[in-house]
């Protein structure tokens, strides 16, 4: 499911992308009360809050992703010197 640009629905993607993001609007929405709760629940800003936490999430995921290719070929790299070791 992905959002159409300048729309308010959503257009239906695979249901992968559909669990990905009811997962990720279920951290928001964690994420979002938090920080009303913290700020003592102020009547009116719960949309300020929603951006925030949408933002911080999404970047948090950027970072996730990049991060991920280097964890790999890390892991990759760990391995192979392993199998070098044991054949000695």
């Amino acid at each position: 499911m992905r959002r159409e640009p300048g729309g308010l629905g959503y257009a239906w993607g695979s249901l992968g992308e559909l669990l990905m993001d009811s997962e990720k609007q279920k951290r928001v929405e964690q994420r979002a009360y938090l920080f009303w709760v913290a700020e003592g629940q102020p009547h009116g800003r719960h949309e300020e809050h929603w951006h925030l936490a949408a933002r911080q999430i999404e970047a948090e995921e950027e970072v996730r992703i990049t991060e991920e290719p280097k964890k790999k070929t890390s892991e990759r790299a760990t391995a192979s010197s392993r199998r070098k070791k044991s054949k000695k």
